[in-house]
This record gives structure tokens, sequence and C-alpha cells, in this order.
């Protein structure tokens, strides 16, 4: 395996290593809501149960499910906003960090200046609300929100028909609290590696323009998790080659590499990465470019705007 190949499957595992920790994070922001609407729902069954049953019909007296719900309300809108600027700082870091590596392995390894800048917010935040789905990011947040409510309040009537133990009806929201969970990590997980893959692209193609011409190839994590459908299937396309700015095609997607296919059924949660390779060089080398770290790289290359 060659030395630049190794340096981007580093890269991929180091910003996975960042996405998971982050998965971490949010699934922690859940818990600690599900803690809070345990003790508001605990309230409820304290001061208005019967032997340990909290009936539909004393819940709507006097407004207190009402109340309930508003509460309730409250706490998962301060959650999403939560989860929210997690994702939000995370895809930020994801990106940069994506652009940034990639720039130096293609600057150390080619020893060619290739003038690398440093992403601009504008550019920055477009990327991040890029809506491949049809919704932007904060579209896709908002809707969850309006989807977890929307389930709770199905959840809690429901178990005050039933007369429910609280126990039996707070395993029920937790239940929906995780399920949630879920789906915020999947979204953290299908815009970081989209963003990724999309950042070091950009990064080779600007060196491509500048005199470095590349070759890209697709990784599978060929293992039984590799998605295998006729709309999306990345076994064929594992270890196929293109100069960069050729587009890989199969099925119904047509894209720059994994997470920039342009449909959910190749994109969302897809692992598969790229690897870059040069295929020649038809700029002017400098040779005390090979040595630099990361840390020196960033000080003496990048060109601030």
């Amino acid at each position: 395996m060659s030395k630049m190949k190794k340096r981007f499957k580093t890269i991929n595992k180091l910003l996975d290593g960042m996405t998971t920790a982050k998965e971490k994070v949010i699934v922690g922001l859940y818990k600690k809501c599900f803690n809070e609407m345990y003790a508001l729902l605990h309230k409820q069954y304290k001061q208005y149960q019967t032997d340990g049953i909290l009936t539909f019909e004393t819940m709507i007296k006097q407004n207190r499910l009402k109340k309930f719900e508003t509460k309730m309300i409250q706490l998962l809108t301060m959650l999403n906003k939560d989860v929210g600027a997690t994702i939000y700082d995370h895809l930020r870091a994801v990106r940069l960090q994506g652009y940034y590596r990639s720039s130096w392995i293609i600057e150390t390894i080619s020893k060619v200046k290739l003038g690398y800048s440093t992403v601009p917010t504008d550019v920055l935040e477009k990327s991040i609300e890029h809506n491949f789905t049809g919704l932007t990011l904060n579209q896709r947040l908002e809707k969850q929100r309006k989807e977890i409510i929307i389930r709770l309040r199905e959840t809690v009537t429901k178990g005050l028909h039933e007369g429910q133990s609280i126990q039996t009806m707070s395993r029920a929201v937790q239940k929906d609290m995780g399920v949630s969970a879920g789906k915020a990590n999947r979204i953290v997980r299908t815009e970081s590696h989209r963003l990724i893959e999309s950042a070091t692209h950009e990064s080779v193609e600007h060196a491509n323009k500048s005199g470095v011409i590349m070759v890209k190839e697709w990784n599978s994590l060929e293992d039984q998790r590799v998605r295998q459908k006729h709309k999306a299937d990345h076994r064929i396309l594992n270890g196929k080659k293109l100069f960069v700015n050729e587009k890989f095609k199969q099925g119904l997607g047509k894209g720059n590499g994994p997470g920039m296919m342009g449909t959910a059924a190749h994109d969302i949660n897809c692992r598969c990465f790229l690897t870059y390779e040069i295929e020649h060089i038809e700029a002017k080398t400098h040779e005390e470019l090979a040595n630099l770290t990361y840390e020196e790289w960033m000080k003496t290359r990048l060109s601030m705007q």
C-alpha cells in the first residue's frame, strides 16, 4: 500500500472516531432528557395516582394532561436545540479536518506548493446545509422534533387509557426516546460521512487543477453490511478507479464518490470511502515540503483569508 493511500485511510479512521464519539454525546443528551421526563412523569403519578394507576380521566381534569404535555414539549424542544448545536459543531469540525488534512497529505507527498487557503464561513455553512434528501439539516432536525412529540403524546395517552403503571409507561417513553436518538445519530453518521468525503474530494480537485493529476479509488469495508441492492450495489463499486473529475455511476446514483451519489439508497448510512493516488505531476516540486508535520503545514502553508 502506498504512503498516500495509508494516510488517507488514517484520516478516515480519525474522522470516523470523531463521529463515534459525538454519537455517544448525543445518546447522553437523550438520556438526560429522558431522566427529566421521568421525573416529570413520576410527579404526576405521585400526585394523582390511585393504587399505582394514573388514568386519562384523572389527567384531563383541570388541564393536567395539557400542562404535562406543555412541559414535555419544552424538554423536547430544548433537547432538539442541544442536539442540533452538537451536530452542527461536529459537522463543522469534520468538514474542516477533512479538507485541511487532505491538503496536507497532497502537498507533502507531491511536494508541490498548491496554495490551499482556509475555508470561508459561507462555504462551510452551505456545505453543511446541502439538501440531497430534499430537506436541509435544520428542516430534518425540526421534522424529527415534531415526530417525537407526536409519538410521545400517543404513548402517554395510550398508557393513561390502559391504566399503565409508571414502570410500564416509562419503559414505553424510553423506547420512543431511543428510536429518536437512533434517528439523530443516523443524521450525524450520514452527514459526517458526506462532508468528510466531499471535503477531501474538494481538496484533491484543487490539486488536480494545479498540476498534481490524481486518481481516486472507491473502497468498501468488504463485510456483510456492504449494500448490495440493484439501486445501490457498493460491491460493484469497490476497487473501481477513476480520474478525479470523473463520476461514479451505479444503479440510480451518480456522483464524485461515497456519500455524494445523490440518492438516499446510496448515501444514507454509507461506510465506503475514497483513497487517492498521484498519477503524474505537471508542476514544480519543492523538497522542503516533504517533512512538514500537519501542525507545521497548518502554520506555514495554509493561507488565511
